[in-house]
């Protein structure tokens, strides 16, 4: 059960960073919103680059520890399935996360 756990943990991590990212996106461009006082970096472009920084440095922790950790972890083909749901979902926040990185993304 905890395996299935840490297959599924790399996904919803990459979800919740997803949705909070352009939830804050949304809210920064909204009619009223930070955007529209023309300022290149805003509240909600920091939050949302650190977010994305905080979720990408969590998935590298976890690889590392799933590379250089306990015992207790799982071994074997279970060990190499979570580490790479874990690459997976790593590769698919850097990948939807980068146009964070471009402020004034409103338009």
């Amino acid at each position: 059960m905890r395996t299935v756990l840490a297959i599924a943990g790399a996904w919803l991590v990459w979800a919740f960073v997803l949705a909070a990212m352009y939830a804050l996106h949304g809210m920064a461009c909204a009619p009223g919103g930070e955007a529209d006082e023309g300022r290149r970096i805003t509240m909600f472009w920091s939050l949302m680059v650190g977010i994305w920084a905080a979720a990408v440095l969590a998935a590298l922790l976890m690889l590392w520890i799933l590379w250089r950790g306990p015992s207790q972890w799982p071994g074997g083909v279970s060990r190499k399935v979570v580490a790479g749901s874990w690459v997976a979902a790593l590769a698919a926040m850097l990948l939807t996360g980068v146009p964070v990185l471009f402020p004034q993304a409103c338009g």
